[in-house]
């Protein structure tokens, strides 16, 4: 009997030591959150589509920041977020996106409160939003309209306000193609 509790017990420290813990998105998010530093996974998603909705009792910010606790850059997209699925950004929400940080949502984008490009650092710190159906809703995306900055990409149409150089979508197919072959495949 010693022997098979050792035995799991060894087993338990193996699996404990080569698990990864790694945080999925939920899928209904209602507290502020910064998602994608060092806490994270290189790559943190989720299982389904998500939503950000008003918490108690106030507004909240979703913060992408995949430099967050590990600096450098991420010019090779090593570190991004995938939502497997819609992305439902309620009235007076927001979703901050920084620099070096790559957001992918597979499915449709409905913006009613605020996407915010926060790109400080020129060109050589890019902001990608990555949407593989339309960006919709009557929210804005803001930032983002800067000389070096890149425009959120979709696949289908771009129908929200804002200061953006995303024009009205259908422009997936001008990604770089380091980034096409991570994120489309």
């Amino acid at each position: 009997m010693q022997k098979f509790l050792l035995t799991q017990l060894i087993t338990l420290v193996f699996l404990s030591s080569n698990f990864s813990f790694a945080q999925n998105i939920n899928s209904i998010i209602d507290r502020d959150i910064t998602i994608g530093g060092d806490e994270w996974p290189e790559v943190s998603s989720s299982t389904e589509s998500v939503q950000i909705k008003q918490g108690v009792p106030d507004n909240i910010t979703v913060t992408f920041d995949h430099l967050d606790g590990r600096g450098g850059h991420n010019n090779d997209m090593k570190y991004y977020s995938v939502i497997e699925g819609d992305l439902i950004i309620d009235a007076n929400q927001t979703v901050v996106i920084e620099e070096s940080s790559y957001l992918v949502v597979n499915g449709n984008l409905t913006i009613n409160g605020a996407v915010q490009l926060n790109n400080n650092n020129g060109n050589t710190k890019h902001v990608y939003l990555i949407v593989l159906g339309d960006i919709l809703g009557s929210g804005t995306i803001t930032g983002g309209d800067g000389t070096h900055d890149k425009p959120p990409y979709a696949r289908g149409e771009i129908v929200v306000m804002g200061e953006h150089k995303g024009g009205s979508g259908y422009n997936i197919d001008e990604l770089d193609s380091y980034i096409t072959d991570l994120s489309l495949s």
